[in-house]
């Protein structure tokens, strides 16, 4: 069965289109655009500790700010690594855990071990009664009983198998073995376990682990890196028209939008020998202390180093700035209450203070005390306006 079809003109359909698209656009217009505004009484003002500062023209050093990323510093890095061949019998550290320098990590089984410690012994009872064997041939030679060639094939085996003992001891302390064990080895005073413990080279925090109880390691096997975090080197991209202005020790800080609000402050420590052919850009090298320990290697942000120069600049409290994304706000003081959410472009920081590029007018006041009571409070009547 065929079904019939209704022909249009192409004026009607026109029309039709036009009218489904004015339609549309009256239905947006009539929804209200969302609040920027938040209107409090006094009394909820004070109750939130809420202070104001005015957006000011002030003297502020020229800050020189560049990309930036937290290196690992192989200057602050250890590797632990297999001393001996054998199998991993315990392991004692895991990512994450503190560690001091010499702290045990792991307990490795040796063969190797077990039979280097043996011809240890052999070799040290050799040793004696040969020494002692070249000892009474040199007494009787001095009588003419014993010949020169006897006395002389007793000094050299003797000598020999010393060294050939001594070489084992060294092998005992290349495999892990310590210097008191060695001792406590060939004076028979415990008995020995064919089992090293392999300790951290450097005080620090377990960044990789590759150690699991009964695996098979080879000698050179890294097993454990460790990082020492209590100073960070961060690396920053200068573009050449900058260089002139740079020096070693000149104050920087970090921050990263992984800590908003935060500044880390350290010095220049290097700067960089030839730019990168491909950016044009010089690396330097900064040293934070990291007392606090949030900062990490890889953590990316931006270094702000004082150049020492001065300029004037309006700039607000950074204590007044909510990160919300990639966008940054200040809650603006329209009086009687009213407080307008209000979108700034920011600059350069100094201390406490930073510059405000746009969206702010000189005298304006903004929140600097319960901005998070304020963003809380703000955040809660938006989703009160959308229901």
């Amino acid at each position: 069965m065929k079904h019939p079809y209704i022909t249009l003109p192409l004026g009607a359909l026109l029309l039709l289109a036009a009218c489904g698209t004015e339609q549309k656009t009256e239905d947006a217009a009539a929804e209200p655009p969302p609040s920027m505004t938040l209107e409090l009484s006094e009394e909820e003002l004070a109750s939130y500790g809420v202070a104001f500062t005015a957006a000011e023209v002030r003297e502020i050093q020229d800050v020189l700010t560049v990309p930036a990323e937290g290196i690992l510093d192989q200057r602050r890095m250890g590797i632990a690594s297999s001393l001996i061949d054998g199998r991993v019998r315990k392991v004692f550290a895991d990512i994450g855990d503190a560690v001091g320098k010499g702290a045990p990590l792991a307990e490795i089984e040796s063969m190797q071990l077990g039979e280097l410690a043996s011809t240890a012994l052999d070799l040290h009872a050799r040793t004696a009664n040969l020494q002692a064997e070249f000892e009474r041939l040199r007494e009787l030679k001095k009588d003419d009983v014993a010949s020169a060639k006897a006395l002389q094939r007793a000094e050299t085996e003797y000598r020999t198998t010393k060294a050939q003992y001594e070489g084992t001891l060294s092998q005992l302390r290349t495999g892990g073995l310590s210097n008191e064990e060695v001792e406590a080895l060939i004076a028979g005073k415990d008995e020995f376990l064919p089992i090293v413990t392999l300790r951290a080279p450097i005080a620090g925090s377990i960044a990789e682990r590759n150690a699991v109880a009964g695996q098979r390691v080879e000698a050179a096997q890294e097993l454990f890196t460790i990082v020492d975090n209590s100073t960070v080197t961060v690396e920053g991209q200068v573009f050449q028209e900058d260089l002139s202005v740079l020096r070693t020790g000149m104050k920087a800080e970090f921050t990263t939008k992984a800590y908003p609000g935060e500044r880390f402050t350290g010095s220049i420590t290097a700067i960089g020998a030839a730019l990168d052919a491909q950016t044009h850009t010089l690396p330097i090298r900064c040293a934070f202390a990291n007392t606090s320990g949030k900062l990490r290697p890889y953590l990316i942000g931006e270094l702000h180093i004082h150049t020492g120069g001065k300029d004037s600049t309006l700039s607000i409290p950074t204590a007044g700035l909510i990160y919300d994304g990639d966008d940054t706000y200040v809650f603006a003081d329209e009086g009687s209450g009213s407080l307008r959410y209000t979108p700034v472009e920011v600059g350069r920081t100094f201390g406490k203070w930073i510059e405000v590029r746009s969206g702010l007018q000189p005298g304006t006041r903004i929140a600097t005390e319960g901005v998070f009571m304020l963003k809380s409070e703000y955040k809660l009547s938006r989703m009160e306006e959308e229901e």
